[in-house]
């Protein structure tokens, strides 16, 4: 306990701590709030100034939180402790959270490469999720569909093109074999020609249309 003047009215403290030295800046913010607080060499220092009339003066008190330093250990030495193992829990189930991820990915790669022009059938996973990767796959599948149906116009309209213009063809072809095989008057020859010139514009029609 000290008066306005900073001289000791009272003092006490354990024998196995070390008395604390005010500072001046202390006093004069206790006089000036009522309460002050500090902190100074591991030590929480309260000060309380009691301005009655007859005998102001300043009560100080200083302590150390002894259970709050031993609690903050435990917890250090707990952190220190189970933090690699954290780490390593929070590793191993990052990986197999970004795997659940990539996998389905890596499945629609794979399936991807198998679709040529020759198997158009093959289809990709879509699974039973409707996240944007299986909108995405139902996407790619219908693209497959329509796909599919063009090729299979495409080789549709080859088979009944050749089977359309191989009729002509064979026709003229046959007619040029047939007289060629032995001389013949003009009018023959030109019977011939003109089935030939028949089965040509027969083919020109075929081409264009």
């Amino acid at each position: 306990i000290y008066n306005e003047q900073k001289k000791v009215l009272y003092e006490y403290h354990d024998d196995s701590t070390a008395p604390v030295k005010p500072d001046s800046s202390w006093f004069a913010k206790a006089i000036e709030k009522g309460d002050a607080f500090f902190s100074s060499k591991g030590k929480d220092i309260y000060l309380h100034y009691n301005n009655s009339p007859a005998h102001p003066f300043v009560v100080l008190i200083a302590a150390e939180n002894v259970a709050a330093k031993e609690y903050l250990t435990t917890l250090k030495h707990i952190f220190l402790l189970f933090l690699p193992g954290a780490i390593l829990f929070v590793l191993v189930a990052g990986y197999l959270f970004s795997m659940s991820i990539v996998s389905p990915i890596k499945e629609t790669i794979n399936d991807v490469q198998l679709i040529t022009s020759q198997n158009l059938s093959q289809r990709l996973y879509t699974g039973k999720n409707k996240d944007e990767l299986s909108q995405l796959n139902n996407t790619f599948n219908d693209l497959l569909n329509r796909l599919e149906e063009s090729f299979a116009i495409q080789r549709r309209f080859i088979s009944n093109a050749s089977h359309e213009l191989s009729t002509p063809l064979t026709s003229i072809s046959s007619q040029i074999e047939v007289a060629l095989q032995q001389d013949r008057n003009v009018e023959e020859y030109r019977h011939v020609l003109n089935s030939v010139l028949e089965d040509a514009q027969e083919l020109n029609s075929l081409t264009r249309n």
